[in-house]
């Protein structure tokens, strides 16, 4: 069973917003960045991020700054406002592997790293190199 903190948060999402923090500054980046992810190439708006960060209850200034933070960094597009709603249309940009961390950080319980995978980084020729913990120096 999931506890609830103090805050009204389970378990869970306190350890990855902990995560989030110590590990990229922001308390709530890794949640909004897995979200943005799971939209995939399509095109969407803030009233559509919002629905998929519903339950999370994360204040709009720090989604907003987020968006903002992406679009600095280069990992989002902000194409026109829909003539219908008025709002600007997002959409992610490149960087698979930005996005799939997001969404393996964003899991409360981290995956273990079988010994002799390859990860995407050595596999893309960047000179990492996978690490194996088992080995004594």
């Amino acid at each position: 069973m999931v506890g609830v903190s103090r805050n009204g948060v389970s378990d869970g999402l306190a350890l990855v917003r902990a995560r989030s923090k110590a590990l990229l500054g922001s308390t709530y980046r890794v949640e909004i960045n897995a979200a943005i992810g799971s939209l995939g190439d399509q095109r969407w708006t803030r009233p559509m991020l919002s629905e998929v960060l519903e339950a999370h209850r994360i204040p709009e200034s720090c989604v907003n700054k987020e968006i903002s933070t992406l679009l600095s960094a280069g990992l989002l597009h902000r194409h026109e406002r829909r003539a219908t709603t008025g709002h600007y249309e997002y959409r992610r940009l490149g960087f698979p592997e930005f996005w799939d961390a997001m969404r393996l950080l964003a899991l409360p319980d981290l995956p273990a790293r079988r010994p002799g995978v390859v990860t995407s980084l050595h596999a893309a020729g960047t000179g990492y190199e996978p690490v194996e913990t088992s080995r004594r120096a």
